[in-house]
C-alpha cells in the first residue's frame, strides 16, 4: 500500500463524516505523509497502522464530541413489537417453570407425607403394644393365660414398632442420600455447561 491507497480508503471510511470534516481529516494525513517526505512513506505507514483502525479512531472521537451519532442496533421502536410478538412464548415457558416447581413441591410434600406417615405408624405400634400389655395386667387375676396371651401380643406389637421405625430411619437416610447425589449430579452438569 502506498499514500494514495492509504488516502482512497481513508477517504470511503469516512463517508459517515460531514464532508467538512472528512475534507479536514484527510489533509491532515496528507500534510503528515507530506512533511515525512516520499522516502519515508513506508515508515509512516507503518506507524499509522491501517486506514481502517485509523478511520475508527476518527469516527470514535467525532462520535464522542456528537458529530455524527453511533450506530443503533435496533430502534426502539421495534422492541415493543417484538416484546409483544415473543409474549406468549414467554408466558409459555414461564407456565412451564411454574408447574415444574409445583410439581416439585408436591414431590416433596409427599416424600414428607409419606415419612410422616411411616413414623405414626411405628409409633402407633407401639403405643397399641403398651396398652395391650397394661390391659393384659388388668385380667391377670382372671385369666393367667389370658394376660400371658395379650402380653406376648403387645411385645410383638412394640418390637414391630421398633422394627418399623428402624426401617423409617433406613429410608430416610438413603432418600437423602439419594437427593444429594442427584443434586450434585446437576450442579456438576451446569458447571460443565458454564465452562463450555
Amino acid at each position: 500500500m502506498n499514500k494514495a491507497e492509504f488516502l482512497a480508503r481513508l477517504h470511503k471510511l469516512l463517508k459517515k463524516l460531514p464532508t467538512e470534516e472528512s475534507q479536514s481529516a484527510i489533509r491532515f494525513y496528507a500534510d503528515y505523509f507530506n512533511d515525512a517526505g516520499e522516502e519515508n512513506e513506508q515508515r509512516v505507514l507503518s506507524e499509522l497502522g491501517s486506514p481502517e483502525a485509523v478511520a475508527e479512531q476518527i469516527l470514535a472521537d467525532y462520535e464522542a464530541k456528537g458529530v455524527i451519532k453511533p450506530k443503533k442496533s435496533m430502534p426502539k421502536a421495534l422492541l415493543i413489537p417484538l416484546i409483544i410478538l415473543a409474549s406468549p412464548m414467554l408466558a409459555g415457558v414461564l407456565g412451564v417453570a411454574i408447574g415444574l416447581a409445583a410439581a416439585a413441591f408436591a414431590l416433596v410434600v409427599a416424600a414428607f407425607a409419606v415419612l410422616f406417615s411411616f413414623i405414626v405408624v411405628s409409633l402407633a405400634l407401639m403405643l397399641s403394644g403398651i396398652l395391650v400389655i397394661l390391659m393384659a395386667l388388668c385380667v391377670i387375676l382372671q385369666s393367667p393365660a389370658t394376660c400371658v396371651f395379650f402380653v406376648g401380643l403387645g411385645l410383638a406389637a412394640i418390637g414391630l414398632g421398633v422394627l418399623w421405625a428402624l426401617m423409617t430411619i433406613y429410608l430416610a437416610k438413603k432418600s437423602v442420600q439419594g437427593l444429594r447425589a442427584l443434586f450434585s449430579k446437576l450442579r456438576r452438569a451446569r458447571k460443565k455447561e458454564a465452562i463450555v
